[in-house]
Order: C-alpha cells, then structure tokens, then sequence
C-alpha cells in the first residue's frame, strides 16, 4: 500500500541535497499526499477522506511494533478497516488506469 501510494507520489517529491529520499520521506513529507488521497476520494476509489485515517493506520503499526501491549484489539481492527480500504481503493485506481497529475490543479484518471 505504502508502495503504491509513493509510486504515485515520487514525480512530485523535490529532492534536495537535505531531504534524503526514501519512500518514508516521499510519502510523508509530499506536500501532494492528501491532493491524492482526495482525488481517489472524489473519483469513487476510496470511500471516506483518508488523510488522518492514514495517520490512524501509522500510529496503530507504530504502536503494534514498538509497543505491542497498548494495542487493543478494537484499534487494531479500525487499523485493518482502514488498510483494506487502501489496498481495495488502489488496486481498483490502478485496474482503472488512474493517474495523478497534481500540477494542474487536481488529478486526472485517464
């Protein structure tokens, strides 16, 4: 999931001889991530505006994988809801031929 989302966002993201690039920081730190995740929204891929349930989804794995006692199992289920969301939404935008182009003001799908 995290691939896809980074596939997309890569030819967007300003390398700099400061910003290391990694797909943590192109994910994370691309100014385009919620202009994609409210473009697959409005083009019928995702259900719900995803943004701050991708950052739910982050702080349940981070929780999971430093701190696994403080995950319950109600959080972790909303984690899963989330991801499968991401994972069905992306597959059917690439089955779709769905491409991003965010320098023009919003995404296309071709």
């Amino acid at each position: 999931m995290a691939q896809e989302l980074t596939a997309y966002l890569t030819p967007f993201f300003p390398a700099t001889s400061a910003t290391p690039i990694t797909p943590n920081t192109i994910l994370w730190q691309n100014k385009y991530l919620t202009v994609l995740l409210d473009d697959l929204k409005q083009k019928g891929y995702l259900e719900r505006k995803m943004y701050m349930n991708l950052q739910t989804l982050r702080q349940a794995r981070n929780r999971a994988a430093h701190r696994p006692g403080e995950a319950s199992d109600a959080d972790m289920r909303k984690a899963f809801a989330i991801a499968k969301e991401l994972i069905v939404g992306l597959q059917k935008a690439k089955d779709a031929g769905y491409t991003f182009h965010p320098m023009i003001g919003n995404a296309d799908s071709e």
